[in-house]
């Protein structure tokens, strides 16, 4: 059914051809939540989905007899229904061989339903298209159905080509965990999630621990925020040693040997079975280059999509805000999941900037796309704030701040005060001191001990009398 946008929705705004980014999530995602949604409910996106899933069976034959090793249930990925052919279990995560496609396959869904929605994403193309993880994916899947000239419901080669390869790199990741003993154990499994630690801290942690393999820093979701990848057992040593390390903290602070937060880390196993972003990975890498030149597929494109999923790592603000900064100035970023994991990761990547992010890696999300007051709100824009490097008149470089632009001062800062806690003297002053001249003096400032000028409240009368500068400058 296609619909009418209206002013204000979130179809409105890609419908008017604002400039936007398009996200794919990737591991650790509802996928099948998501599947169940769209095709449980379109029995047109239904049998295209099987139509794609029986093309890239027919593509694999060559080495169906070798992946029957990590997938004996054969080359089918759905059954008719659109339903995985594994059944999901209570007892752990799915293996790769079955979420890596079946990712995919759920973000091909919401590109169909978007398209059944009038959202035509190849009409108004996005100015960047960015992927968590194996998000990757998602970008080639995009770019294929843009190339390929089929991006309703036959797929063309390129795109068959593309779901097959996230089969085998799914394949060729669950074979080498499998060889080498990282599946999951005791609980833990080979990605744990570590937030509330600084990068510093973590890597120091990490280099402490007799790991029996390399342990990786394979995501970063925020400047606290981390995703490590590892052997089980390894990552269970981290745990231990960031617990240590929070107690040493706690008890620093309780003895007032050290001021400041406490260390609060929090640990999180994610469910996979499979540590992504790891040169542990490897071999997985090189068994789904052979695979797909025994199938026919490009092996360079195999190769790229397999390093990108299983061994490069992650920086997902960085990779975010690289997209905002597009000459286009997009205000806007659609997440096409599954699920709206992704969303808040971006939106934590982007505060501040203005920019909005829409979910739409559910049914649910994808209904309020057209829906008036369920547009997405923007984040406060506070980039005004930021300092900035000026050329002044007479060729000097000089920092330019709301300070600065209100006083025509150069900018200063007290240790342990904020700039506008500042008493000023009226009256022009250069922005910078001329070559070869002293700096000019703040009304009221004397030099400390150390030559200085982070005192200069202390000549201050009120300042004396209040018992700081705070309450000198409500006088």
């Amino acid at each position: 059914m296609t619909t009418t946008p209206t002013a204000q929705t979130t179809s409105a705004r890609l419908a008017a051809a604002e400039p936007y980014v398009l996200a794919f999530g990737g591991q650790a995602t509802p996928w099948r939540q998501s599947l169940r949604e769209l095709a449980g409910t379109d029995q047109s996106l239904a049998r295209a989905l099987t139509t794609i899933d029986e093309a890239v069976a027919d593509r694999l034959s060559p080495v169906a007899t070798e992946l029957l090793t990590t997938t004996p249930r054969g080359l089918r990925l759905l059954d008719e229904q659109a339903e995985p052919t594994t059944p999901e279990t209570q007892s752990g995560p799915d293996g790769a061989d079955v979420s890596v496609p079946g990712i995919l396959l759920a973000q091909h869904a919401t590109l169909m339903a978007l398209d059944d929605l009038g959202v035509d994403l190849f009409d108004n193309r996005p100015v960047a298209t960015i992927g968590h993880s194996q998000g990757g994916l998602g970008v080639a899947l995009l770019e294929a159905l843009m190339t390929g000239g089929s991006h309703r419901r036959q797929p063309s080669d390129a795109v068959v080509q593309v779901h097959a390869l996230a089969r085998l790199i799914g394949d060729a990741a669950a074979r080498t965990t499998a060889r080498i003993g990282m599946s999951p154990a005791s609980g833990a499994t080979p990605m744990l999630s570590v937030r509330g630690t600084r990068r510093d801290v973590l890597d120091q942690v990490v280099a402490g621990v007799r790991a029996h393999a390399p342990i990786s820093v394979g995501v970063t979701n925020g400047r606290l925020a981390h995703i490590l990848s590892g052997l089980p057992a390894d990552l269970a040593g981290v745990v231990t040693a960031l617990e240590r390390l929070a107690d040493a903290s706690a008890q620093d602070r309780k003895q007032r040997r050290r001021g400041g937060a406490v260390l609060a880390p929090v640990t999180e196993y994610l469910p996979t079975t499979v540590p992504f972003h790891t040169q542990l990975l490897a071999p997985a890498v090189d068994d789904t280059v052979a695979w797909a030149q025994a199938c026919g597929l490009d092996p360079d494109l195999a190769r790229d999509l397999a390093t990108a999923v299983l061994i490069d790592p992650v920086d997902w603000p960085a990779t975010v805000q690289a997209a905002a900064a597009h000459p286009s100035r997009p205000r806007l970023v659609v997440d096409l999941g599954p699920g709206t994991v992704l969303t808040r990761l971006t939106q934590a990547a982007l505060a501040g900037t203005g920019l909005a992010v829409a979910p739409a890696g559910t049914s649910a999300a994808l209904d309020g796309l057209d829906r008036p007051g369920r547009a997405p709100q923007a984040t406060v824009d506070r980039s005004r704030f930021a300092p900035r490097l000026v050329r002044l008149p007479d060729g000097r470089l000089s920092l330019d701040t709301a300070f600065t632009r209100l006083t025509g001062r150069s900018a200063v800062l007290l240790a342990g005060m904020t700039p506008t806690t500042q008493r000023h003297v009226h009256g022009p002053l250069p922005v910078e001191p001329a070559p070869g001249q002293p700096a000019p003096a703040v009304q009221g400032a004397r030099r400390g001990r150390s030559g200085g000028r982070n005192r200069g409240l202390r000549g201050d009368p009120r300042a004396r009398r209040g018992g700081g500068p705070a309450r000198a400058l409500r006088g």
